[in-house]
């Protein structure tokens, strides 16, 4: 091997090192045991609480969160008997879909900690303690919980601090963040904390990432970077989660302007929101690293004067005057965590490009054509490869897997690094494999080839600075590197070949490259985005591959290159099998699915029904119709005996749940259901009014009979429905993803977008929806208007109007044991899939006025 193939290698072989280093989690640290310092942050204390709290479901309103609430109440009250602890009940109404509100009376748990001084403004610690219907939640968010109460104690351990502390436990946050509505629109001091530390989980495992800051929070990151051992923190996360449709409580206090962090760990998906998510599955080491990295940063800022946190304008390295910039730029650099403020992004793209101006534009001027080819190959080669990605995911994994469908609804299969990995390297070797053919076969000039791709950075870049600023350091950090020295190529080779004497220069660049988006692909799209969403990562990946790919394609040994793409399928093979292998379904990884019932108490109807993509043998033989009934929805049916559709029952449920696919059912025999006294939601006409206008004025008090926690009214009228009221507190129906941040253009764009598909979604047969939850409470009002609706002449010259359809749902979690129950699961698998209500029971009442 010649010396310039040995170079080559060893450029290549050097950037596959850097990037592995890079690539690697911060060290998760060893937990510290219950008996060790009490004045540290212990992560196996605060798995004591998660064994405690997360023994059952805790969706709002349920025993299980009374419970809990009972638990956490009594902990605070043993850490400091100075706790001053109430239960904030507010009925928060909100809406997040045209013609669907939601209606909740949630309990918040307030806990406040005086300091010494009373002058001060408080810190704020937040974490939610509802779970979905299904979830024990001991990582969501059993571990933002327990996380708090462990920060906590060793706060208190260390002795009276200046600044008083708020521990505020929230109810609802799975319907929408709604304890947090509540505490920052309706308590006294829900606008007093001056910084905010929320806890979250995505997960079960991984570094505890710090995802999102407040506004003004430069200042407090730079304290992060400071006080954090292992800090693990992207500001790209900040940008996606802005557009994604996300949202924790932390985003209530940032739109109301709060500065603060936000923290979660967020590795193995699977977990999120699944009956799996039990003690037993919490990392201790990630639940050591959400509240180590923590503790000294809080126990600083307890004892600064934060009185002036918001009042002083301008740049400041501390808390006294906090500088009003827009979100900070943060990442890691290899284990240094760098902190700016994002304006500097500007400054910097502006040097970058007149760096281009200076050596590159005049490419354009001579080779216009091979210019504009150039410019977007990263475009094209982007697409190719995530084509790619997609193609091997849906043609070959699920075709040599078809179970791993049953597990994409939580996010992800078992073990999903595995197959992740796998279909990296698919796109990898795709887009160099274009790479190498685009470069040798049309732009045979190094500097021909640079000019265009290095253009089309500066153009994501300048998007980036002025729609996502916390991104935009993946484009111009690397283009600050790479482009003096394609430039000092240039000089000394003009338009000649790539000579092996150049590689060491382009050598200097590649470190950067790696070290800056390798924690990005292991953070966000291995651990926040799914395993179907992978081919995302290529667009991301594409302009780097030019530059990793331009010394591979000027070798001349082709063996060379052959053997690196080889490289590249060969751990893209083993990723799938092995990934493909190693999430196979079993008893210590059971298999996710559905079951639910629907009965209309009116009509006597009852049906069972499943959401799942794929029909296993267990779901497959609840669905086995009795006799005299046809057979199940997708197979053959007569036309006198079809199979039961969900919209017979709940018109409007796949409106409230978009993206939910069309269930599987089979009717059943309601005789048993009747005789056992199963009774559907009563509405009680309280008045009936026609207004001076003409308009009709209905007032009606609800309630579930069976005392469900959640109660659904759907009301139907050839009128308009209008100043809809639920006890009294208006409801919001025009509005849309209410609480939300400002989303930035590209946001905008998207819920434009998802606001019609909602639209269309919601006119279902004219029904609008407003979904209620009880948290104990017995019953609501509910009150509307109806205009628009002509009269009509009635039979003896009165007027008659058009009739209003109330039809009323209500839920409660669990199989049924009347009837015909089904026979229970085995071992190797549990309750969860698409639908979020899976193993329960909706019982329909309708009603005319």
């Amino acid at each position: 091997m010649n010396f310039r193939r040995a170079l080559v290698s060893a450029i290549v072989a050097l950037t596959g090192l850097v990037f592995a280093y890079a690539y690697q989690v911060p060290t998760l640290p060893e937990p510290v045991p219950t008996d060790g310092d009490v004045r540290l942050f212990s992560g196996q204390r605060a798995l004591a609480h998660i064994e405690r709290i997360a023994v059952e479901p805790r969706p709002t309103g349920s025993p299980g969160l009374a419970r809990a609430r009972t638990y956490l109440i009594q902990t605070l009250r043993s850490t400091s008997p100075r706790f001053q602890i109430e239960t904030q009940e507010a009925l928060v109404v909100e809406s997040f879909v045209p013609g669907i509100a939601s209606a909740t009376r949630v309990k918040n748990i307030v806990a406040r900690l005086p300091g010494t001084d009373d002058s001060g403004r408080p810190l704020l610690l937040l974490a939610h303690y509802d779970t979905v219907v299904n979830a024990p939640g001991a990582n969501d968010d059993g571990a933002g919980i327990a996380t708090v109460l462990e920060l906590v104690r060793a706060l208190v351990e260390r002795g009276p601090r200046r600044n008083d502390l708020i521990v505020l436990f929230t109810d609802g946050e799975e319907r929408g963040m709604l304890g947090a509505r509540a505490y920052y629109q309706q308590h006294s001091r829900g606008r007093e904390p001056a910084i905010v530390f929320n806890f979250e989980a995505r997960g079960n495992s991984g570094p505890a990432l710090l995802f999102q800051s407040g506004p003004d929070s430069a200042w407090l990151v730079r304290e992060f970077a400071r006080f954090a051992q292992d800090p693990a923190a992207s500001s790209v996360a900040q940008e996606l989660f802005r557009i994604l449709p996300y949202g924790t409580d932390f985003s209530v206090f940032a739109k109301g302007g709060l500065p603060g962090l936000n923290f979660a760990y967020i590795n193995n998906t699977i977990y999120y929101h699944s009956a799996f998510d039990t003690p037993e599955s919490v990392d201790v080491r990630s639940l050591q690293h959400h509240g180590e990295n923590v503790l000294e940063l809080l126990a600083h800022l307890a004892e600064q004067d934060l009185s002036a946190l918001r009042d002083a304008p301008g740049e400041s390295d501390g808390p006294a005057a906090a500088p009003r910039s827009r979100t900070p730029t943060y990442f890691l650099f290899g284990e240094r965590l760098v902190v700016y403020a994002s304006a500097w992004n500007a400054c910097l793209l502006a040097l970058a490009w007149l760096l281009y101006l200076i050596f590159f534009a005049g490419e354009l001027a001579r080779r216009p054509l091979a210019f504009l080819r150039n410019f977007f190959a990263p475009v094209w080669i982007g697409l190719a490869s995530a084509l790619s990605v997609w193609i091997v995911w849906r043609g070959i994994v699920l075709t040599l897997y078809p179970d791993l469908v049953a597990t994409l609804p939580m996010g992800e299969t078992y073990r999903a690094g595995w197959i992740k990995a796998g279909l990296q390297c698919v796109g990898l070797a795709c887009g160099l494999w274009m790479y190498v053919k685009c470069f040798a076969g049309r732009a045979r000039s190094p500097v021909e080839f640079m000019s265009g791709s290095l253009a089309f950075w500066l153009a994501a870049a300048t998007l980036c600075v002025a729609y996502a600023p916390g991104a935009a350091y993946l484009f111009v950090w690397p283009l600050l590197f790479v482009m003096p020295l394609w430039a000092l190529v240039r000089l000394r080779r003009g338009d000649g070949p790539l000579l092996s004497g150049d590689l060491p220069v382009l050598l200097l660049a590649l470190p950067a490259l790696a070290i800056l988006f390798a924690p990005i692909v292991r953070f966000l799209f291995f651990g926040l985005l799914s395993t179907t969403t992978q081919p995302l990562t290529m667009l991301v990946y594409s302009p780097w591959l030019a530059w990793l790919a331009l010394p591979l394609a000027a070798t001349s040994a082709r063996r060379l290159r052959r053997g690196v793409l080889a490289c590249f399928v060969l751990a893209a093979g083993v990723g799938i099998i092995g990934g493909g292998q190693a999430a196979a379904f079993g008893n210590h990884q059971p298999r996710p699915n559905s079951l639910f019932y629907v009965y209309d108490a009116g009509e006597n109807r009852l049906a069972r029904f499943s959401c799942d993509s794929r029909l296993d043998a267990w779901v497959r033989g609840q669905l086995e119709p009795p006799a005299g009934v046809d057979r199940i929805r997708g197979s053959v049916a007569s036309e006198s005996n079809q199979a039961p559709s969900l919209a017979e029952f709940l018109p409007i449920l796949r409106a409230c749940l978009p993206g939910l696919r069309q269930p599987v059912g089979v009717h059943l025999d309601g005789a048993a259901w009747r005789r056992s006294g199963v009774q559907g939601p009563l509405a009680e006409l309280l008045s009936s009014e026609i207004l001076p206008n003409g308009d009709h004025s209905i007032t009606l008090r609800i309630r579930s009979r069976r005392g469900a926690p959640g109660v659904y009214a759907f009301v139907r009228s050839t009128g308009m429905i209008e100043d809809a009221r639920i006890d009294g507190v208006a409801v919001p129906v025009s509005r849309f993803a209410a609480g939300k941040s400002d989303p930035g253009p590209v946001g905008i764009l998207m819920r434009r977008l998802a606001r019609r598909v909602f639209g269309r979604a919601v006119d279902f047969a004219g029904w609008s929806g407003v979904m209620l939850a009880s948290s104990g409470r017995s019953d609501f009002q509910l009150s509307f208007r109806v205009s628009g609706s002509d009269p009509k002449p009635g039979p003896i010259g009165d007027e008659v109007r058009d009739r209003i359809e109330v039809r009323l749902v209500d839920h409660t979690n669990g199989l049924p044991a009347v009837g015909a129950p089904p026979t229970p699961r085995t071992q190797a698998m549990y309750p969860g899939g698409r639908f979020p209500f899976t193993d329960g029971v909706f019982v329909v009442q309708s009603y005319g006025f």
